[in-house]
């Protein structure tokens, strides 16, 4: 109570929580009042990425000698980068750390790969093929026309790409700059040189800095570490070239809705198609997004007024003279060997292979006596995508790089390296696509949604037959040996099927049909109910078991292509 001028006056009241917060210490000053940003985290993440490349590296110091200082090198790099990557909190000094550690991703890039190289881990023929058909080109010899095999197995690599007739494919199947890119290199270090490996790593690094610097300067970070991923990286190192034609599907598919449009100023204008066919140039898998690339600016055109069908036409057509550009001294060297090798992929002949739904046929024997069945789901699911994209193209175009994902998916070789490598286009797509497109009538998507609906319905019911079509032959391996430099095995083989067949074998110990198998004794046909005893052997590579691991003796047979898959097998340990 207060005593005023003889009287008492009440103390005020104060609120309890008023009251509460008295009672309460004092808190200090938060040096993160507004906690850490995604960006911070993801430059923290950088870090510890360069911090698992030295790992990296320490595990194979063994096999390099500079490997043990790299590893420390990058080991403190990357525990520096982890601090930095947090307190890095202005837009000047976030700016500053993203150019370090896109510099140093890119320097960690290029060692690698072409260190790895060194070190057998290429497991796939598609890099020293083309590096052996530059060779052959600076020689004067048509690289279509060589076979490359033996020079394959001189590098100690296994495997290779299995037909449905049990042979490696011994040529290269892509087109004419999948092998001109590396034409400087090999031409500087030599044929038996790292030049391919060192290529691949400069385009991977060069589509890098080219999104990077088309990229906002707040997401660049996220760019470095995406190009920077092992995940990406790891096919590049085992061999695969399609570093090679990022570069260019990052330049086609930035602004690609911008084409021919007449409020655009800048070279989005005209340069989508001049770099998709640079694209096509050098590895098939870009040919996948010419029909959705084609709709989109038809829409464009079509809300833009005038002839819908100019623009694309007229898109594909500088497509198609820019592809011709590196191909025609090929195609008039040889037509027929040039069309026969880079059609190859479509054509069909070659063994199953990837993480689709083909894959349950090896791992739980399901059906596999109609391969084309998936060819079928391919294609329905490709048509199902197209026709999806005209009844949502607004939602659709900004991820449009990833329409022909599902027919992939659904087809005979479902490459993983397919879904990786379009990440890169995606991100271009997605950041730099208009948000605003134009709205077809409502007829029009209605039948643009019965269409895509049909389609997909149609590839989901292909799929399932071909997972219960049964396969021609029952495979029992009854015996297995692998001892020095050769694997054998025995198998019953019969012919279930309603009609003669003749089997080609190969021996698998992993997802994927590698290395095939020398028939020592055995008919080369097989009538219908007709069983037989098979002797194989294969040379040991890294394809073949060895005591102790699992296989699978595979039968691939044509007409219709189909493929048999005996249970799993185990090599008596020695």
């Amino acid at each position: 109570m207060l005593r005023l001028a003889g009287r008492e006056t009440p103390a005020p009241a104060m609120d309890a929580g008023a009251m509460h917060d008295r009672a309460q210490p004092r808190q200090a000053p938060q040096l993160f009042a507004q906690g850490v940003s995604l960006a911070q985290l993801v430059r923290l993440f950088t870090g510890i990425a360069w911090l698992i490349w030295g790992v990296y590296w320490y595990s194979n110091s063994a096999r390099a000698g500079a490997a043990p200082l790299i590893a420390v090198v990058l080991a403190a790099a990357g525990l520096a980068a982890i601090p930095a990557g947090v307190l890095a909190r202005s837009a000047d000094a976030a700016q500053r750390l993203d150019r370090l550690l896109f510099a140093g991703t890119a320097a960690i890039i290029v060692l690698t790969v072409v260190s790895a190289s060194s070190w057998s881990a290429i497991g796939t023929d598609e890099l020293p093929y083309d590096q052996f058909a530059a060779g052959a080109l600076l020689h004067g010899l048509n690289p279509y026309a060589q076979s490359y095999l033996p020079l394959l197995r001189q590098l100690g690599i296994g495997g290779g790409t299995v037909t449905l007739h049990g042979a490696l494919v011994p040529w290269i199947a892509y087109p004419a700059l999948s092998f001109l890119l590396y034409v400087p290199g090999v031409a500087a270090l030599g044929t038996d040189s790292y030049a391919a490996s060192a290529t691949d790593a400069l385009f991977w690094v060069a589509g890098a800095a080219l999104l990077w610097k088309l990229a906002q300067p707040q997401l660049r970070c996220w760019i470095t570490l995406l190009f920077g991923s092992s995940l990406l990286l790891a096919p590049i190192i085992g061999g695969d070239t399609d570093a090679l034609y990022i570069p260019f599907l990052v330049v086609a598919l930035w602004k690609w809705d911008r084409f021919a449009d007449p409020d655009e100023r800048g070279v989005w204008r005209w340069i989508g198609p001049v770099a998709l066919g640079v694209a096509c140039s050098i590895k098939q898998t870009p040919w996948l997004l010419l029909p959705y690339l084609a709709i989109g600016v038809a829409l464009e055109a079509r809300s833009r007024g005038g002839l819908w069908w100019r623009q694309p036409a007229r898109y594909l057509g500088i497509a198609a003279a820019v592809y011709l550009v590196p191909n025609l001294p090929f195609i008039a060297w040889n037509p027929s060997l040039w069309a026969q090798r880079t059609l190859l992929p479509f054509t069909g002949g070659l063994a199953p292979v990837g993480p689709g739904p083909v894959g349950l046929i090896r791992a739980y024997g399901w059906g596999g006596g109609e391969l084309a069945l998936f060819t079928l789901a391919a294609l329905l699911a490709m048509g199902a995508a197209a026709a999806l994209l005209v009844a949502r193209y607004r939602e659709l175009k900004a991820i449009l790089p990833m329409l022909p994902m599902p027919g992939i998916f659904l087809s005979t070789r479902p490459f993983t390296s397919y879904f990786l490598f379009a990440i890169p286009g995606l991100v271009a797509c997605a950041l730099s696509v208009r948000a605003t497109s134009p709205r077809l009538s409502t007829r029009w998507t209605r039948w643009a949604w019965r269409a895509g609906a049909a389609a997909a319905c149609a590839a989901l019911v292909a799929v399932a037959l071909g997972l219960v079509a049964r396969a021609p032959f029952d495979i029992a391996v009854i015996a297995s040996n692998a001892s020095g430099a050769t694997f054998t095995a025995t198998a019953r083989v019969t012919n279930v099927s309603a009609h003669a067949t003749t089997p080609a074998f190969v021996v698998t110990q992993q997802a994927s049909p590698r290395e095939p198998l020398l028939v020592l004794s055995g008919p080369s046909s097989l009538g219908p109910g007709a069983s037989a005893i098979y002797r194989f052997s294969a040379q040991a590579t890294g394809y073949t078991p060895h005591p102790g691991d699992n296989f699978q003796v595979i039968a691939m047979s044509t007409g219709p292509d189909a493929m048999s898959v005996s249970p799993i097998a185990v090599v008596p340990a020695s």
